[in-house]
């Protein structure tokens, strides 16, 4: 028997279609209880079980950035915007999860903050919060001229922060309806999800979104009635692993003075991350069960930079190839370090913990994850 068997053994299938309205407050009540009926602006005490914001950046000349975006809800929140795609783009619109640490109320929702680091500027014409699903917040700012939404690092700042009065003195939030908690988990939510959270556990890390080599970057797919396999698509950022290694100190330098006379081959191996997450419904809580990760770094061929017939630089050729090569060695337990597996069992169980909220009830229902890859509920 498998760890995931023994542990939860096997939930019977659905025995009723989710589409039965009659169903609704049952179901509900057994995983989202207290969200039963809808009301007119949400309560401080309501559960938060998902946080979006969607970004539009402007359509003007240099809108767009390449510098680390993040995002918070307190100031114990924080999410990197940085997904497997080209974020924050010219003209682009795109909707994040946010990783909802420190979030668990709307009463924990104390400000929307938006940052970024780097000199290369940002400029945003619109913001759009969600929370559970629904619009609670938005605004819109000028492309150019005062009340601009514009984070740069060169003499302009580099965060703007919209208060928590503000958000809750806005129309929107004050018309809020609470949705019915919806029980259909579907795949793509999953993906986006996890997407959220590695972005915000790589970044400034020596690892990176990778090439895509499937259709998304976080992939999931059935395992079983009970579980989800996930994959990962990332590679090693070898810049950022020099930089970040002390027995590599020097070599940055070695490589921008030998980069005047030719490019410097730096090979970005492939980091193919996998788990397995298994779902069921206890006491009241959805439960994410991870296990069964593994990381798997691709090895590449040994560094030999081209000879260049210039007086000296010979010396400082074999220092850039011997200590690169030295990173070639060890890339895979420096990325496995930053990885590692029982962080990253930790770390996705308890951010995917907190899709869900509630107490405990005398009802279960079955969770089944369909061959499509979503998750629903039934009796």
């Amino acid at each position: 028997m498998s760890p995931k068997e023994s542990r939860f053994g096997r939930l019977h299938p659905a025995r009723c279609a989710l589409r039965i309205a009659s169903l609704a407050g049952v179901i509900a009540g057994a995983c989202f209880p207290g969200v039963r009926e809808a009301q007119a602006a949400p309560p401080e005490t309501m559960p938060i079980f998902r946080a979006q914001l969607t970004v539009r950046t402007c359509d003007v000349t240099n809108a767009q950035t390449n510098d680390p975006v993040f995002a918070s809800l307190n100031g114990s929140n924080s999410t990197a915007l940085d997904y497997g795609r080209n974020d924050f783009e010219r003209n682009d619109t795109f909707t994040y999860d946010l990783v909802r640490n420190g979030v668990a109320t709307v009463s924990d929702v104390t400000r929307l903050r938006i940052s970024k680091t780097g000199s290369n500027g940002l400029s945003i014409c619109r913001l759009d919060l969600r929370l559970n699903g629904a619009l609670i917040f938005t605004q819109t700012f000028p492309a150019t001229g005062a009340g601009r939404l514009f984070l740069d690092g060169s003499g302009a700042s580099r965060a703007r922060t919209i208060t928590g009065a503000t958000l809750r003195a806005s129309q929107t939030w004050a018309t809020y309806t609470p949705p019915f908690p919806p029980f259909v988990l579907a795949r793509a939510e999953m993906e986006s999800r996890i997407e959220a959270l590695a972005g915000t556990r790589i970044s400034g890390q020596i690892v990176r979104w990778g090439q895509r080599k499937g259709p998304r970057f976080v992939e999931a797919t059935r395992d079983d009635a009970n579980t989800l396999h996930l994959d990962l698509d990332l590679e090693e950022d070898t810049r950022n692993a020099i930089a970040s290694r002390p027995f590599l100190s020097g070599v940055s330098s070695a490589i921008g003075f030998i980069e005047r006379f030719t490019p410097v081959p730096l090979p970005n191996p492939a980091v193919d991350v996998d788990f397995d997450v298994t779902i069921t419904c206890d006491d009241g809580m959805l439960d994410f069960a991870v296990g069964g990760a593994s990381v798997d770094v691709d090895t590449f061929p040994r560094i030999d930079l081209p000879s260049l017939p210039v007086p000296g630089l010979r010396e400082a050729v074999d220092f850039v190839e011997t200590k690169l090569n030295q990173l070639v060695d060890v890339a895979e337990d420096l990325v496995e370090a930053l990885l590692g597996v029982p962080a990253i069992e930790a770390g996705l169980a308890a951010g995917l913990t907190r899709i869900s909220f509630g107490t405990a009830t005398p009802i279960r229902p079955n969770v089944t994850v369909q061959n499509n890859g979503d998750v629903t509920f039934s009796l």
